[in-house]
């Protein structure tokens, strides 16, 4: 599906629970910018002969991030499962740390520019009120 895609960063979200037979097999392969997965299902699939993720991730970014559903059994590592290099999370995890991240992104230089600029147009307001 996204196969080839260069300019492809996040995938969408694949939401399917169970995978059959070659469902997902080389859909993110030679996405090279690829840094992140998330994968909900919680049946990968038994046979090896049709394993539903065969190729898929191969040449994607040596870093990324990876999601799996709360439920989902171990992953392999590599171009047929979970990217090697990418970090690891469950679903419940990764919105732990994604409300971590985006709390943690406010610079504290920002916070500080904005408290200054406030405090000028207090005190202009003030001035002009006197």
């Amino acid at each position: 599906m996204f196969e080839s895609c260069t300019s492809l960063k996040k995938a969408p979200v694949l939401p399917a629970t169970a995978l059959i037979s070659a469902s997902y097999r080389t859909m993110f392969s030679n996405c090279s910018k690829l840094q992140y997965i998330e994968c909900l299902a919680e049946d990968l699939g038994t046979s090896q002969s049709s394993l539903p993720t065969l190729s898929w991730s191969g040449s994607v970014s040596p870093t990324g991030v990876f999601v799996t559903a709360d439920n989902a059994p171990a992953w392999t590592t590599g171009s047929n499962g979970i990217p090697t290099g990418w970090n690891v999370y469950t679903k419940s995890e990764y919105e732990v740390v994604r409300h971590y991240e985006l709390a943690s992104s406010v610079s504290h230089t920002y916070v500080r520019d904005v408290a200054y600029d406030l405090r000028l147009w207090v005190d202009s307001f003030t001035t002009v009120n006197t």
